[in-house]
């Protein structure tokens, strides 16, 4: 789901003390010249806080996020970092990189979401990896996958401040009515149902979200189309481009994560538009989206 996990990420990192409140953003070279790890502009993003890491989207300070969990040195160089890891099988990595995918667990992300449906899919568990540097991939939502309703249920939780719920279709159940046009009497009816909170305060979860409202209310985010088509519908958002084939790095899953209005949430919308090459498919289809809810409910005259 790449980038779109990003809110996750932080909120993971801030409770296990691991956020860096400025970090440079510049490219992390890997030892032995075996690779490295960067932000979407390759020249680096200069100094960003955890709000502005997800306004601009920045990889490199998820990265400095789970380096600083799993006791990976980075070390100044100039115009880039040096990156010291610890061996996979040193108890501080592997404990970070399951603190990191239950954490992400905590959003519903690896997980059912309990949704009322049979035969509910998970996603794909990648393990623990046999290289240290996957760590960061796994950071920006490119290690594990997840369904396009764990990320609904994700970003609700963030919305809603932090309360992860049940998903439902049904609504109740009834006897036949007197005629077409009246319900019956109610057999059943669900209640909404609290699956688990998540383990920050209302700080972290606030720092967050205004990071998410940056993106697309912000100068320079990556949710430019909210903000220059759709900015009265007041969407939080998180881009992500997941790239899904090594071979053609042109080719990505397009995905999006979101919720509005910012400071009442209503409603939640996940796209997922895959194997893509280029524009903001996802903004766009949301953006839709939530013109859509606004005719039915007019939540932007308010």
């Amino acid at each position: 789901m790449g980038s779109a996990v990003k809110g996750a990420t932080e909120l993971i990192g801030f409770q296990h003390n691991a956020v860096p409140e400025h970090f440079y953003d510049k490219t992390i070279k890997y030892p032995g010249g075996k690779g490295s790890f960067s932000s979407w502009e390759t020249s680096g993003l200069g100094a960003v806080t955890p709000e502005s890491a997800l306004q601009f989207s920045s990889n490199v300070f998820m990265g400095a996020i789970v380096s600083n969990m799993a006791g990976i040195h980075l070390s100044s160089a100039g115009s880039y970092y040096n990156a010291r890891f610890p061996s996979v099988d040193t108890p501080r990595f592997q404990k970070a990189f399951n603190d990191l995918r239950n954490g992400y667990s905590q959003f519903g992300m690896g997980v059912k979401t309990g949704i009322d449906l049979p035969k509910e899919g998970t996603g794909f568990n990648g393990g623990m990896p046999d290289n240290p540097g996957l760590i960061h991939q796994f950071s920006i939502g490119q290690y594990d996958t997840y369904t396009p309703l764990e990320m609904v249920q994700y970003i609700s939780t963030i919305a809603n401040g932090g309360y992860r719920m049940q998903p439902h279709l049904l609504e109740s159940v009834h006897e036949p009515g007197k005629d077409g046009d009246q319900l019956g009497k109610t057999i059943d009816q669900f209640s909404p149902k609290v699956l688990n909170t998540i383990g920050n305060n209302k700080r972290d979860l606030a720092r967050v979200q205004h990071g998410l409202y940056l993106v697309t209310h912000g100068s320079n985010g990556t949710g430019r189309v909210f903000k220059t088509q759709g900015e009265k519908y007041k969407v939080a958002a998180k881009t992500g481009t997941a790239q899904i084939d090594r071979k053609d790095l042109s080719l990505y899953n397009e995905t999006l994560v979101s919720y509005a209005p910012y400071d009442d949430p209503q409603v939640a919308i996940a796209v997922v538009v895959p194997r893509v090459r280029d524009g903001r498919q996802n903004q766009e289809i949301a953006l839709e989206m939530y013109k859509e809810y606004d005719k039915f409910y007019h939540y932007t005259s308010k």
